[in-house]
């Protein structure tokens, strides 16, 4: 996977991953939360010898991202719901049907 802070560079397994091997455990995580933090995604596979390899995110094609439920949404001011829809990439329309049926929820309270 790489050399992390000093540490001597070892084939990551998926073996030794899923076993619970707490240095393989440490040594994907502190990749994970590095490219979270640099990319906001992390690709992590598995070749057929079993090997894990940190894969550029490029190298994948992103088909359906994350969403924030309804009922999170819910929770937000109007304002902030409207803007998460949007960063979302929500379509105009999506978004003002929620801001219909919210509406109607907040009524019926």
């Amino acid at each position: 996977m790489g050399q992390l802070d000093g540490m001597k560079e070892e084939v990551l397994t998926s073996e030794r991953l899923c076993s619970g091997d707490r240095p393989s455990i440490e040594a994907a995580g502190i990749f994970v939360a590095n490219s979270i933090k640099k990319a906001g995604i992390a690709v992590l596979m598995v070749d057929v010898l079993g090997r894990v390899h940190i894969m550029s995110p490029s190298s994948v094609q992103i088909l359906k991202t994350p969403k924030v439920s309804k009922e999170e949404l819910n929770q937000f001011s109007e304002e902030i719901a409207i803007q998460v829809l949007i960063e979302q990439g929500e379509k105009e329309e999506d978004i003002i049907s929620y801001l219909k049926e919210r509406q109607t929820l907040e009524s019926d309270h």
